[in-house]
């Protein structure tokens, strides 16, 4: 799950065996000596990064030990580049492409803010109504702030609740008065997702199934893995390269359709009540806390990067029709400043933004350890570009491709 402040180095390493990306010899060397970073860069039109970083591109991930990277770029509503580059598994060797399914890890926030706003055309949610009004969690209850809580409040990353309590925790006391400073949280997720589950009357997966991957035919971008991705799915890796154990995510998601077999209740279905009790029968020594629970409204997200770049074109000036469109107050709400957090850098309702000169960016990222993955998009442009990687060294070589392919330094970069 991704920490307040997410790590910021990672070791160089060498050794794994990365494919090569083609390119014009002469084209490569020139913007090797002129990187295009600046004007030149944004003189292209495009996202889609230079051939003079593909070219560099397997270095960079065999010295950040990253076997895989996947990027999605969408211009115009459309899908104009996608491409994974590595392995899916640095042991077994399994090639990735842009089919690849990556944890997406804290990019799991904006689709659920976003499925919030629909609800909220639907006149189903008030965004600041007392979230006490829908679903009352008790450990919530020994602060009596917490009863003022709203949804904007959890969206816009200014509850003062802390990121994740403890299993052992009996108080979960808030920071601050709600709404007055930025503070990162994903258990006001958790509770958002209690929220429309309650609303609705329908299992959070499912929800987000019907109310918006299907409608973007988004058919690889799910909050529970099932086994229909056995077979594209990418491992996480470790900072020297080394595959981990697959992680919660992978481990509990199986569990969950054992369990749901024997229940006769697909997986997709529960509601929060169940997930729990799941939880609880497949491991009776723990006692069940949100930030350990999957589906995970903050951190469960799986995707590819050209499918998180066509949702994140939905929220963005300009988006193109469809049956999961907000309406023009809602998209507005989500990309209008609600909490300050540092220079440049604040939060509207889902996504963060960032404001350079006459344009505002949205972005985000996604740190779940061997997994990091990272989202801007220029609201005005219409352009979006998403990267997923599958190891704890991901930042240095997502870092690397932003920078390449908008053509400047965003500050969210530095902040990260």
């Amino acid at each position: 799950m991704d920490s307040n402040v997410p790590r910021r180095s990672f070791l160089t390493t060498s050794g794994l065996l990365l494919g090569s990306v083609a390119a014009t010899p002469a084209a490569a060397l020139e913007r090797l000596l002129n990187p295009g970073r600046g004007p030149a860069q944004a003189q292209r039109g495009t996202w889609i990064p230079s051939e003079a970083l593909l070219q560099r591109l397997p270095d960079l991930m065999r010295e950040a030990s990253v076997p895989a990277v996947s990027i999605g770029v969408v211009e115009g509503g459309e899908v104009t580049f996608a491409r994974a580059l590595g392995v899916r598994n640095s042991t077994t060797g399994e090639p990735a492409n842009e089919h690849t399914v990556f944890e997406a890890a804290s990019l799991s926030k904006p689709p659920v803010a976003y499925v919030a706003m629909l609800l909220r055309d639907e006149g189903l949610l008030d965004i600041d109504r007392p979230l006490v009004e829908y679903v009352e969690p008790a450990q919530l209850l020994d602060d009596p702030r917490a009863r003022r809580l709203t949804a904007r409040h959890l969206m816009s990353q200014s509850s003062g609740l802390r990121n994740w309590r403890r299993p052992k925790d009996t108080e979960f006391p808030l920071s601050f008065e709600p709404g007055s400073q930025y503070q990162y949280s994903g258990e006001g997720f958790v509770w958002l997702l209690r929220v429309l589950e309650q609303i609705t009357g329908t299992g959070f997966v499912r929800l987000m199934r019907e109310r918006l991957f299907d409608p973007l035919g988004l058919d690889a971008t799910t909050f529970l893995w099932n086994p229909s991705f056995a077979d594209r799915m990418a491992t996480g890796h470790n900072r020297q390269g080394e595959p981990t154990r697959g992680g919660m995510h992978l481990t509990m998601a199986r569990a969950h359709h054992e369990i749901a077999a024997k229940w006769s209740k697909p997986a997709e279905n529960w509601m929060w009540d169940d997930l729990v009790s799941a939880a609880r029968e497949e491991d009776p020594s723990r006692e069940p806390a949100a930030g350990g629970l999957v589906p995970n409204a903050a951190a469960s997200l799986l995707t590819t990067a050209a499918q998180y770049a066509l949702f994140t074109a939905q929220v963005l000036d300009s988006p193109p029709p469809g049956p999961a469109a907000l309406s023009p107050e809602s998209r507005a709400l989500m990309l209008t400043l609600h909490t300050t957090v540092q220079g440049p850098l604040a939060w509207g309702l889902g996504f963060a933004l960032e404001d350079r000169g006459d344009s505002r960016y949205v972005w985000h990222w996604g740190n779940n350890g061997d997994f990091h993955s990272f989202v801007i998009g220029d609201v005005t442009a219409g352009r979006t570009l998403v990267v997923l990687t599958n190891a704890a060294g991901g930042p240095g070589v997502y870092k690397a491709i932003v920078r390449d392919a908008v053509g400047f330094d965003p500050a969210s970069l530095d902040w990260i």
